[in-house]
């Protein structure tokens, strides 16, 4: 009786582990890989801003442009600027995907009365679960008049 009593705990453990992994909310994580500027004229340069992302299963990116997943905060602000993210792999395939995403950020310009001002950019994605990816934090960029 006391063996049969074991095995059944053995048993509630590992069915319960198993159950827990399933239930795991699984985020996109994301880095910095570059700017394609690292000094701008202000109003002047295009920025491309290159990120690499991986999703366990697979849920980033929408088909319709008026959803956007991607907000990207200048340090100089509060706000954070959105930007759009196309579907990464197609509609639940429930796959892991990885790799990079290029994004033309909105032209920069200076916020005080000096000839130049440098920033940082911190981005974060959001899947279409609603998870929110790690924050990262871009390096400094300078705006000059």
């Amino acid at each position: 009786m006391r063996a049969a009593g074991l095995f059944i705990i053995a048993i509630t453990i590992a069915f319960g582990c198993k159950k827990k992994k399933e239930e795991e909310v699984l985020a996109p994580e994301i880095e910095i890989v570059s700017l394609s500027e690292t000094t701008v004229k202000q109003f002047n340069n295009q920025v491309t801003l290159t990120i690499k992302y991986k999703d366990s299963d697979g849920d980033l990116g929408y088909t319709s442009s008026d959803t956007l997943a991607l907000s990207v905060k200048d340090s100089r602000l509060n706000k954070a600027d959105k930007y759009f993210v196309p579907l990464l792999a197609p509609i639940n395939s429930d796959i892991m995907i990885e790799g990079n995403l290029d994004v033309q950020l909105a032209p920069f310009f200076l916020l005080g009365n000096g000839s130049s001002e440098t920033v940082t950019l911190t981005v974060q994605l959001e899947d279409r679960s609603g998870n929110l990816s790690n924050e990262a934090v871009s390096p400094s960029l300078t705006i000059t008049q």
